[in-house]
């Protein structure tokens, strides 16, 4: 008896050793992951570096109480689309604004970087959204949609460019772009991707919603 009870422990206290550590978490992101637009419109889309914290760990952003410098690029993805839709402008955030920083536009693809202090009076410090999630605005994107009825275009939002650093905090100088092990440890910061999908033709639209109690029937009987 006395054995099972002492293994008992020490398969327990392995399993604590084992624990993976609460996870800090960082990504590039816009308001929503995906839009739908009419063909040829224009429209703006705001860029973010997103913190998710869990586990009961603490928010490295706001500890920090700010970036040493911020960079963010947004490239389209290939695809079969006749009219994809158009990356027209990048800018960063008048917080961002401070410090050396770069712009570039092409087709397709533009990046920035810049630097700030997330003082509340530069009014760049992170917004708390619940959840053990909050954002820093980092800039806008600017797009105009494709003029083909119902093709989606995606695009990757991620770090500026292939070497780190890109974004760094203030005061530790922690480089959001690698992942660290040490406290406070947090994952590399990862990209996300941003899909614009041009409004269907009104007849292809109707059609779909002819189908819609169709298909309701189909599950109801199914489940029956």
């Amino acid at each position: 008896m006395r054995s099972k009870v002492l293994c008992s422990a020490v398969l327990t206290v392995a399993a604590l050793a084992t624990t993976a550590p609460a996870a800090v978490t960082y990504s590039y992101v816009t308001d929503t992951p995906s839009v739908t637009k009419n063909a040829g419109e224009s429209f703006t889309v705001h860029l973010y570096l997103r913190e998710t914290v869990d586990g009961g760990s603490a928010s490295i952003l706001t500890a920090e109480n700010g970036l040493l410098g911020a960079g963010v690029r947004v490239t389209r993805n290939a695809s079969a689309a006749a009219d994809p839709t158009d990356l027209t402008d990048i800018n960063p955030s008048t917080a961002l604004s401070g410090g050396p920083g770069t712009k570039d536009v092409a087709a397709g693809n533009a990046g920035f970087s810049g630097s700030v202090s997330l003082s509340a009076t530069q009014g760049a410090q992170p917004v708390d959204l619940g959840g053990g999630v909050s954002q820093v605005l980092l800039g806008t994107l600017d797009l105009v949609a494709g003029l083909v009825p119902g093709e989606a275009t995606t695009f990757t939002i991620a770090k500026l460019n292939a070497s780190n650093g890109n974004t760094a905090t203030f005061t530790n100088f922690y480089d959001l772009d690698v992942a660290r092990a040490s406290a406070p440890a947090y994952a590399a910061a990862t990209p996300s991707i941003f899909t614009v999908t041009v409004v269907p033709e009104p007849a292809t639209l109707g059609l779909a919603l002819l189908a819609l109690p169709l298909l309701g029937r189909r599950r109801r009987r199914r489940e029956s």
